[in-house]
C-alpha cells in the first residue's frame, strides 16, 4: 500500500490531543500513515501545539493544499 496520509480539521483536531483514549485510535495504524492536524483548527479550539500527540504535524491552508495535491485520493468524512 502506498504511503497515506490522515487531515484532522474542525472538531476533528480534538482527537490528536494528548490522551490514552487517543493513543489507542493513532497506534492501530499502519506506519505509512503520516498524521497531520489544521493549525487554524486548533487555535479556534484554544488547542496548543504542546496539548497534541507527538505523531501529529500541525500544517496550514497552504499545508493542506499541498497533501491534497501530494495524495492521488482525497475523501472526507463528515
Amino acid at each position: 500500500m502506498p504511503d497515506s496520509a490522515l487531515l484532522l480539521i474542525e472538531n476533528g483536531v480534538y482527537a490528536a490531543i494528548k490522551s490514552d483514549d487517543n493513543s489507542e485510535i493513532w497506534t492501530g495504524l499502519p506506519d505509512n500513515v503520516k498524521l497531520y492536524v489544521l493549525e487554524s483548527d486548533l487555535d479556534a479550539r484554544g488547542i496548543s501545539a504542546d496539548e497534541i500527540d507527538a505523531r501529529f504535524t500541525s500544517t496550514d491552508y497552504s499545508g493542506f493544499v499541498d497533501l491534497v495535491e501530494r495524495y492521488p485520493a482525497v475523501q472526507s468524512w463528515v
